[in-house]
């Protein structure tokens, strides 16, 4: 099968999709909540876990894309544009509800645990690509993934799964670019602890005392000259540091990859919920309830 042929078709089943879209054809808006759907729930249960919460926000953004269709330029994929609708909305909505009770971080770390006293002790055994490439693991990512604070977890995602830079973040979220720096750490590092048992030799690797924000700050390039001499320095002589860096090098990457199988994650959505975000969107595109505060650029 030729895949530049596949991917040609695909394009032009887009087009029609969307010229359909913007002539108001309502089988279109049907098309597009099967096709796309299920994708776009799968997506908004990573920020908001909760059913309910959730199908709102996938609402909502087909909502927003009814109102917004028209200015969709096609630079992107529509998946991707969808993908972008589906995170604002997560967004405005987690910025919008009141804050929930959540478990502190010292309820998800091991109690305690013993310095590493030989080279190795408490580094990961198994490989990145190993872990990922069994379905187990992954699902036990997302769910350490779901076991953070929220405020921890939705930098995690932004950051590692969404990739977005961190300037984006601090403006979508409206915090200080300290305190984004301080949740994505703490989010990082409660994960390292919780994938530990799973990842690694059965005994965990813990940071000199001194130097556990600068192993952050050396991961993430932000030291230079004494200091950064000083942390390498200290990285050759402490085996527990070491295995430190490589086992939150490992974390990102797999947090990064632990959605790339959408067949883990691809939700179900039952005839009724199809039937109500048509209904949703036809109302919308009839000028009816919902609204939109402008759309990223697609």
């Amino acid at each position: 099968m030729d895949p530049h042929r596949n991917a040609v078709r695909l394009v032009e089943g887009e087009k029609r999709l969307l010229e359909r879209l913007c002539a108001g054809d309502e089988a279109a808006h049907e098309m597009l909540v099967r096709i796309h759907g299920p994708q776009m729930l799968a997506l908004a249960r990573r920020f908001l876990p909760g059913d309910a919460d959730a199908e709102d926000v996938v609402e909502d953004a087909l909502v927003r894309a009814c109102h917004t269709i028209t200015e969709f330029t096609g630079k992107t994929r529509l998946a991707t544009w969808l993908h972008r609708l589906v995170v604002d909305a997560a967004l405005a909505k987690l910025r919008n509800r009141r804050r929930q009770t959540e478990a502190p971080l010292r309820d998800i770390r091991p109690v305690t645990a013993e310095p590493a006293p030989v080279a190795g002790y408490g580094e990961w055994q198994m490989t990145t690509a190993d872990a990922m490439a069994r379905s187990e693991l992954r699902a036990q990512v997302r769910a350490s993934i779901d076991l953070l604070p929220e405020a921890d977890r939705l930098l995690v995602l932004l950051r590692d799964v969404e990739r977005m830079n961190h300037r984006d973040i601090v403006g979508l979220l409206g915090i200080g670019a300290n305190t984004a720096k301080v949740r994505l750490r703490r989010g990082r590092n409660a994960l390292r602890t919780l994938l530990d048992p799973v990842m690694g030799n059965g005994r965990f690797a813990i940071p000199c005392t001194p130097y556990e924000d600068l192993l952050c700050a050396w991961f993430d390039d932000e030291l230079s000259g004494a200091r950064r001499a000083n942390v390498e320095a200290h990285l050759a002589a402490c085996p527990s540091c070491r295995a430190i860096l490589n086992n939150s090098g490992q974390t990102r990457a797999m947090v990064g990859a632990a959605y790339d199988h959408p067949g883990d994650v691809l939700a179900d959505l039952s005839d009724s919920h199809v039937l109500s975000l048509v209904a949703a969107m036809r109302r919308a595109a009839s000028g009816g309830s919902g609204s939109s505060s402008g759309s990223p650029g697609g």
